[in-house]
């Protein structure tokens, strides 16, 4: 396996076990990622997980958008848990310019 592969092996089996604490935490957490949705328009998301659709996808609340959303495993970088009692529903989504990502992780 390349270096390429190993990294992205890693990073997809990291997402998949953060989201899996998340829902084992119930309504105590969300998640916050970049994702790339599928006509390669990155953003920030806010998300409260629901469950694993699959081995790489989970349907789960995403807070900017008020629906509930499937989301890649594969698309999300640079995800952390936040604490549910910090995030505000409705809060817009940060778009990113195509190409790009902030330099600092955004305060919520």
């Amino acid at each position: 396996m390349s270096d390429a592969a190993t990294q992205y092996a890693i990073r997809l089996n990291r997402t998949r076990r953060m989201v899996a604490v998340a829902l084992q935490a119930g309504d105590m957490f969300c998640l916050r990622f970049h994702y790339t949705d599928s006509k390669q328009q990155e953003s920030i998301r806010i998300v409260s997980p629901m469950r694993f659709d699959g081995q790489h996808h989970f349907l789960g609340l995403c807070m900017g958008r008020e629906e509930v959303r499937k989301f890649d495993l594969a698309r999300i970088e640079h995800i952390a848990m936040v604490l549910s009692a910090d995030v505000m529903a409705g809060e817009p989504v940060q778009e990113i310019p195509r190409g790009t990502l902030p330099l600092q992780k955004p305060s919520l």
